[in-house]
């Protein structure tokens, strides 16, 4: 897949995606938590995040059961947090050549589209977007969000017009 984004929007695109890895990196490790635990994604003390935008990135997994959402949240929490920082890297380093066009693997494309998913997410979080508001009303915030949503819905394009066999 190729992508063409002008010197300006992939400056945009790295800051986001910057910012993004930033907030999704999993904190230090406390002092007293088994190393071999945390090589292997299980967080002793997840607690549900505080930041909207966080916990719209990592979500209860059980509404009804605060027991059961932390379990969830100690099992799962830091291996989706590596995951969605390693796509936000993944994608900044290809915007790290020369000129307009980017071109990706399938792997990068997947990358990218999680990346982008989660840069929405976090914007729209911090704009309030629901379904009851949407965005709108011509906001820088709301535009870039706009052209967030139109850069994923051009790459999903971009990925479904390839044959299956050379995806």
């Amino acid at each position: 897949m190729q992508l063409k984004l002008e010197s300006v929007e992939r400056e945009v695109v790295a800051d986001l995606l910057a910012q993004l890895q930033a907030l999704v990196t999993e904190p230090e490790l406390d002092e007293g938590q088994d190393p071999l635990a945390a090589q292997v994604g299980i967080a002793e003390s997840a607690e549900r995040p505080a930041d909207p935008a966080l916990l719209r990135l990592f979500p209860d997994a059980y509404r009804e059961d605060d027991a059961a959402a932390a379990d969830f949240r100690r099992f799962t929490e830091a291996t989706l947090r590596r995951q969605k920082a390693d796509n936000a890297r993944i994608a900044r380093e290809t915007l790290d050549g020369d000129g307009s066009t980017i071109s990706m693997t399938p792997d990068k494309a997947q990358a990218w589209l999680l990346a982008l998913n989660d840069l929405r997410l976090t914007i729209g979080t911090q704009l309030g977007v629901t379904q009851e508001r949407p965005v709108g009303g011509g906001a820088e915030s709301d535009m870039l969000y706009d052209w967030l949503t139109w850069l994923q819905s051009t790459c999903i394009d971009a990925l479904t017009a390839i044959p299956p066999r050379l995806r």
